[in-house]
């Protein structure tokens, strides 16, 4: 990158090239700016293999962002009610209901007498480019996902997405395929306004969940998929890459009860991201992989026993993980935020409460304001069922307020408050 003509890297951040104008040195641009080793995607080739349908949408994907005139101090929570058409069986723990009621729950409390500018709503974004799917999932992944909901809607009914391995998990229906495109499009919308320092930052509230899904659907040797059908964050993390070139390297810090394979194999080998895990771990406890180790230099894996409660997880992420985030220093975090840890959730077995998903969340929002500008864009993943005595809605309700730094429920201050307002990523 550092060999470029500087003529042309600031053509690509500063206007967008055509479909005719994309040089090679352009190209190459657009290589090192979505590095996901080893993902083969259009990006990943050189300018005489792009498909011309591709090149233009690439062209486009690479506009550069506007930065915005004045700084907000606001946590986004985004969403898109066409994610609640991706339906499953009655029985199924994955219901729409989990999103309709936390979005109403949040929407709630962006009406309430809040600090001026504290939480902001962004409903109904656009889905999200197809063209940049291919940054993380593969070619054919992407058609059998597409395949499969088009036979869900010919015959009426609902599939199973890995039907030849027998992943009873992974159910789509005629419009789960649209709905996983708005979910991704949302965390791309969240990726635009934090960057350009229009949010501080941002909780995006979506289905279907995505940290399981791997560059071809199953990830690491998995027979299932564990509900997700894109990768929700790798995706908006490509999204970045496209927008910010300039930025050299992202975090995901993924706290779900079941360990984010789909992500891990997406991200491993590639040293301009870096991603910590702290899960259950157990060989019969889905997905059965994240074994305490570091398998790369950029993976951060904390499995920690069934059961475990807070003193064991906030002892494990303070001596862990924390220290290798900031050491990191990324340029901006993601987090794979599942709640299923909670001591009420029906899947996880473990012993987590609200306090816990508030305290690393502020924890998180520490290392931002020192590393990143306060950079962070939180995407939901697990949390099940959606009844109060799940915890799922309280658990959100903690970390959204403590991304804003807001007080806790009872009134009791949040360990966070809004000392500074962020910087957007263009100086």
């Amino acid at each position: 990158f550092s060999k470029m003509q500087p003529s042309v890297i600031r053509e690509v951040r500063d206007g967008a090239p055509t479909a005719a104008s994309l040089s090679h040195e352009r190209i190459k641009l657009l290589q090192w700016i979505c590095t996901f080793d080893p993902i083969k995607s259009a990006l990943h080739q050189t300018s005489t293999t792009i498909e011309p349908i591709h090149r233009e949408s690439l062209a486009n994907l690479s506009a550069p962002l506007a930065a915005h005139p004045e700084n907000s101090e606001a946590t986004l929570i985004v969403y898109s009610n066409e994610c609640l058409y991706h339906k499953v069986p009655k029985q199924h723990v994955e219901q729409p209901s989990r999103q309709a009621r936390t979005v109403q729950m949040l929407v709630a409390m962006s009406e309430q007498q809040l600090p001026p500018n504290a939480v902001q709503l962004l409903p109904e974004p656009d889905q999200v480019d197809p063209s940049l799917l291919e940054c993380v999932h593969s070619r054919t992944y992407l058609r059998h996902l597409e395949k499969t909901c088009n036979s869900a809607r010919k015959k009426d009914c609902m599939m199973r997405l890995n039907a030849a391995v027998g992943d009873f998990d992974t159910i789509l229906s005629d419009q789960s395929y649209s709905a996983a495109l708005h979910a991704a499009g949302a965390v791309c919308a969240a990726v635009e306004r934090v960057v350009t320092g229009r949010a501080k930052n941002a909780f995006c509230c979506v289905r279907p969940p995505g940290h399981h899904a791997g560059r071809d659907g199953l990830a690491l040797g998995a027979e299932s998929q564990g509900f997700c059908l894109l990768n929700n964050v790798c995706i908006g993390m490509a999204h970045a890459r496209l927008k910010c070139p300039w930025f050299t390297k992202m975090a995901v810090v993924d706290f779900d009860v079941h360990h984010g394979n789909g992500t891990e194999e997406i991200l491993m080998n590639d040293p301009s991201s870096l991603f910590c895990s702290v899960h259950r771990y157990g060989q019969s406890f889905f997905p059965g992989k994240g074994s305490a180790s570091r398998a790369t230099e950029n993976l951060v894996n904390i499995g920690l026993p069934k059961g475990f409660d807070a003193a064991a997880f906030r002892g494990a992420v303070s001596k862990q993980l924390l220290p290798v985030l900031e050491e990191f220093n990324p340029d901006v975090i993601f987090i794979s935020a599942g709640f299923d840890a909670h001591r009420g959730d029906v899947l996880g077995g473990t012993l987590l409460t609200e306090a816990d998903f508030e305290w690393i969340t502020c924890e998180l929002c520490d290392v931002a304001d020192r590393v990143c500008s306060g950079r962070i864009i939180s995407v939901m993943e697990g949390g099940y069922p959606a009844e109060s005595s799940s915890g799922l809605e309280g658990s959100i309700m903690s970390h959204v307020r403590a991304l804003a730094g807001l007080p806790e429920f009872n009134g009791v201050p949040s360990a966070r408050r809004n000392n500074a307002a962020p910087t957007p990523a263009f100086m």
